[in-house]
């Protein structure tokens, strides 16, 4: 039988690592044509990383649950708590997630998807989208506005 050894006579070692880490994401917004399924426009989004992403983040599942959309203008800002001017949100479909890992790139990649019907918003000019964490507009964790090939900031009417 081995001899028990007291915890406080263990030596312990610590480890110094540099750990890089970023977030980052892109929105990809293409507006079709119902009865052709043809693109009629593209849009993107480069984000801001709003301040309520970093407590969202240790919260299991609740990250990056909707996509909030609406019509404000303005310069998105890390303060942010919602849009400029909050729409509406759509949930993704977990069934329509697509996943990417790389080791040795040292990424991982998780893309998301909404579909707004053809009589969802109907009038509105959509400028700018973001990720949130609930329904409700002050759950913003990440804020762009609409922006087209060449970066100028465009709006979508729907």
């Amino acid at each position: 039988m081995a001899t028990p050894i007291k915890a406080g006579l263990i030596e312990t070692k610590k480890i110094n690592a540099d750990i890089n880490a970023s977030i980052h994401n892109r929105f990809d917004v293409e507006v079709v044509e119902a009865q052709t399924g043809k693109i009629k426009q593209r849009a993107h989004g480069e984000n801001v990383i709003c301040s309520q992403l970093w407590t969202q983040l240790f919260t299991p599942a609740t990250y990056f649950e909707y996509i909030h959309y609406g019509t404000g203008s303005g310069t998105p800002a890390v303060a942010d708590t919602s849009l400029f001017a909050f729409l509406g949100y759509g949930r993704p479909e977990v069934a329509d997630d697509v996943y990417a890992y790389n080791r040795t790139g040292g990424y991982y990649s998780l893309r998301r998807k909404i579909q707004l019907s053809e009589t969802t918003a109907v009038g509105s000019t959509i400028t700018e989208v973001g990720i949130g964490y609930s329904t409700t507009a002050a759950t913003l964790c990440t804020h762009a506005m609409l922006k087209d090939a060449n970066g100028n900031q465009i709006s979508i009417a729907k």
